[in-house]
């Protein structure tokens, strides 16, 4: 019965990426996951190995084709997991609550090999941890509730330190630039920013939504935040152009509807996730989130929680009851003849790579092309080339060696058109 129950989705799979392709529309899919519970982080470091966190029942899933199948890896069911992140494929950390008999205790677990195995390095009573970001190997933040504290580590999250915010709330998300500049976002439309690694933070914005629960940046100007007006029934996306000194609303969406996570791989293209009473609902953006175009998926919900993108042809979005989906075709491909026929990149060898990597890439027609690499704060660390090259296919090997470990982002540009890559350096 299993066995016929494996063939049957991955025939209804299929399936739909045939229609969605013949059609030239960007469909939603439903992966095969072992989860039932509601699963509120994803996060993947390359086209093939993600983990994913659920609630109540602490399980967290890994997969390492894609997303084709998931492998529970770990599980407590008095815990509640609300985010996890990896700085490359062995040291990751994953962050939520524990409730016991004596009341419910934020929690802090650490892996060294891949998510093999878990220990807890930070418990702080009468709290919940949120979410985390790292810069790097050893600094990263930790979100929490109800109190606004935000948590930093310098030792790779073996030792935490509590950070002040002034305001009792809640921060469901953050973003880190680099060791001094982030801010965080949550309850009541707050968002707070640093330039000295947490010690003190100031108010940027309030009031424009009920919640912000997604904040994600494409450099060190430009990021979104998405939300929710609870009383007028909208989903709020804000937008800044400055860092986020200052915010705006960007859209709207009315009928009941919250937006709960989102993601953009340059100035332009990005997809927002949330719920709704009528179901789920992932719009995508072109235009840097002015206008949003609904997309379609076979999830019978009404909640997603997240989501990550790694380039325009690759990206999750996890929700309630076990639902994990992935991405069917790239919306980009036929506009445009840099991408007319497909991605301009192929896959990044090896990944995780260290002292050199090759990079694929397929030119449809000549003209001036550049390949950068960002670090995770937006900075570009390497320009490795920006010339004139002629239609067909080529490969660069570039040199990793002065990369410390972590994840980096291949950005390669060519014809008005651009595409993202993550590559993990060890």
């Amino acid at each position: 019965m299993r066995k016929g129950y494996i063939k049957l989705c991955t025939l209804t799979v299929l399936l739909l990426s045939v229609l969605a392709q013949s059609q030239g529309q960007t469909s939603w899919v439903k992966q095969l996951s072992p989860a039932t519970e509601h699963l509120s982080s994803i996060f993947f470091l390359n086209t093939e190995t993600g983990w994913s966190v659920g609630e109540s029942g602490g399980v967290i899933l890994k997969t390492t084709d894609g997303g084709a199948s998931w492998t529970q890896i770990a599980s407590d069911q008095n815990t509640s997991y609300y985010d996890i992140y990896f700085a490359d494929k062995d040291k990751g950390w994953a962050v939520g609550s524990r409730c016991l008999e004596n009341g419910c205790d934020g929690i802090i677990i650490y892996t060294g090999n891949g998510g093999a195995n878990w220990t807890e390095k930070e418990i702080v009573k009468d709290i919940y941890f949120l979410s985390l970001h790292f810069v790097s190997n050893t600094t990263g933040w930790a979100t929490t509730g109800p109190f606004g504290t935000i948590y930093k580590t310098t030792d790779g999250g073996m030792n935490w330190t509590a950070q002040e915010t002034g305001r009792e709330t809640d921060f469901y998300d953050c973003h880190f630039f680099d060791v001094h500049t982030g801010l965080v976002a949550g309850r009541d439309g707050l968002i707070m920013r640093t330039t000295d690694g947490g010690e003190n933070w100031t108010q940027k914005s309030a009031g424009l939504a009920d919640s912000f629960n997604g904040l994600h940046f494409v450099n060190e100007n430009l990021g979104w935040a998405a939300g929710t007006k609870l009383l007028e029934g909208e989903a709020v996306l804000a937008s800044t152009s400055n860092g986020g000194l200052s915010w705006s609303i960007k859209t709207t969406v009315e009928g009941d509807v919250g937006f709960n996570d989102v993601k953009f791989i340059d100035e332009n293209r990005g997809w927002i996730v949330g719920e709704s009473e009528e179901g789920a609902v992932i719009y995508y953006s072109k235009d840097g989130g002015k206008n949003l175009e609904s997309q379609s998926h076979n999830a019978s919900i009404n909640k997603f929680k997240a989501l990550d993108v790694i380039d325009a042809s690759n990206a999750w979005i996890s929700g309630n009851v076990g639902n994990i989906l992935r991405m069917l075709p790239d919306p980009t491909r036929g506009t445009g003849d840099a991408i007319a026929s497909g991605r301009m990149f192929g896959d990044i060898f090896p990944n995780p790579g260290s002292g050199s990597v090759n990079v694929p890439f397929d030119l449809k027609s000549g003209g001036h092309v550049s390949l950068l690499i960002y670090d995770l704060s937006g900075k570009i660390t390497e320009n490795v080339f920006d010339e004139y090259l002629p239609a067909g296919k080529h490969t660069q090997e570039v040199n990793i060696e002065n990369l410390t470990d972590g994840i980096y982002l291949f950005k390669i540009q060519s014809n008005g058109f651009s595409e993202t890559q993550k590559l993990v350096v060890y």
